[in-house]
């Protein structure tokens, strides 16, 4: 299993974390298709 974590910012906007919330962003941006790709050999990829 592949685990992330994404932070609360990218959804309740936070003032002067922009580029901290955009890296957040992207992090949950790649786990989905990344949880299709690998999920067909079995391994989970998840985030929170």
């Amino acid at each position: 299993m592949i685990a992330s974590i994404a932070a609360q910012g990218i959804i309740v906007p936070m003032q002067s974390l922009a580029i901290y919330n955009m890296s957040k962003a992207a992090v949950k941006g790649l786990v989905g298709p990344l949880a299709v790709e690998l999920g067909e050999a079995g391994i989970r990829v998840k985030v929170e």
